[in-house]
């Protein structure tokens, strides 16, 4: 009931009173006045102006929600929860970080041994020395079963163990788990990477996430999840990377690439505007990112052009005034400078560049 309708309804109340008509009536009407007064309930009254939210307008507020965090199990399965944690612990060579869980974009783990894995796959090294051949057989069949995590202790029985059995059964195993990673993705980026892979807002690093287990608050119940049994935990999608990168004069390819330090994903947007001159003063060659177009080319690029490439052994390609377009593939960004093929120049190229 509005402000307004209650006064009214109470000043009608109110004559009553004052001409003594039907006092039970106005008693009445009093009592169910009552509880419906604004004032009476510690809530300020709403104006009448005031819009109702409508379900779609409530709707399109909880999309406006940050999405949970998604935790992808090595066994494929992914649930969605909030991490009962403030910091992350992460051991590096420099030292211990702890990580505010708010910067967090990713977390990658790499492969970890749980204890009593360890153990079967140790007898089971061991077993491969056996004297009965359906013993050894046996011994290997249990560490194909179990390969992703056998292979470091594989490398080292193929390296150093005393029995040469043992060594050439582990060769030949660690054979087959190449193959094996030959054909799986996954679990081929899971045998290149001995570290865990921390990526925050501002940056990514490398190093040992110590924290065994994780308390998971799902919408569903609480969880605890081993450590071993995670994949990776993506807690938002990471937002773009800017820089502003001045490449000298001296840069210049193929023996003195710029590191940008700035690592693209394959298929992300990738926006570069440069400029600035380089300049050739005894041969009179003022040009701009694009490059001199007077003296030919090196490499199918103008001379003093600037170019890119991702990863160290990324193909070239022009930047020009302008790069706008998904990355051909995955790695650090690095830019250069064609070389004046008569003469060293001078200047310099300032390169924004955007990486969404």
């Amino acid at each position: 009931m509005t402000t307004r309708m209650y006064v009214l309804l109470t000043a009608v109340a109110s004559l009553l009173a004052a001409e003594r008509a039907f006092p039970q009536n106005v008693q009445k009407i009093l009592e169910i006045l009552k509880p419906l007064d604004p004032a009476s309930s510690g809530k300020e009254p709403k104006s009448e102006s005031a819009p109702i939210a409508s379900p779609r307008s409530v709707k399109r507020s909880e999309k406006s929600q940050p999405a949970l965090p998604v935790f992808t199990l090595r066994n494929g399965n992914a649930v969605r929860g909030t991490l009962a944690l403030e910091r992350l612990p992460v051991e590096t060579p420099y030292g211990l970080l702890q990580i505010p869980v708010a910067d967090l974009a990713e977390v990658k783990f790499s492969i970890r041994t749980p204890p009593e894995v360890e153990k079967a796959i140790a007898g089971a090294i061991a077993d491969l020395g056996q004297e009965k051949f359906e013993e050894r057989e046996r011994a290997a069949a249990a560490l194909r079963e179990l390969l992703l995590d056998a292979i470091p202790y594989l490398k080292e029985a193929a390296r150093s163990h005393p029995d040469e059995e043992v060594r050439l059964r582990s060769e030949g195993l660690l054979e087959e788990s190449a193959k094996k990673a030959g054909e799986d993705e996954e679990g081929a980026r899971n045998l290149k990477r001995s570290q865990d892979v921390v990526t925050t807002s501002a940056y990514t690093l490398q190093g040992l996430v110590r924290e065994e287990r994780f308390a998971v608050e799902s919408p569903y119940g609480k969880l605890s999840i081993p450590r071993a049994d995670l994949l990776a935990i993506k807690f938002r999608e990471r937002g773009p990377e800017q820089a502003e990168i001045t490449i000298p004069a001296t840069a210049l390819i193929p023996g003195n690439w710029l590191d940008t330090r700035l690592q693209v994903e394959p298929g992300k947007q990738l926006h570069i505007a440069a400029s600035g001159l380089m300049e050739v003063i005894d041969w009179g060659e003022t040009c701009g990112p694009e490059g001199s177009t007077r003296y030919g080319n090196q490499g199918g690029f103008n001379m003093l052009a600037l170019v890119g490439k991702i990863g160290k052994s990324g193909a070239p390609f022009l930047v020009g005034r302008e790069y706008k377009g998904p990355a051909p593939q995955g790695g650090r960004l690095y830019l250069g400078i064609v070389p004046f093929r008569y003469r060293m120049a001078a200047g310099a190229y300032t390169a924004k560049v955007e990486v969404k």
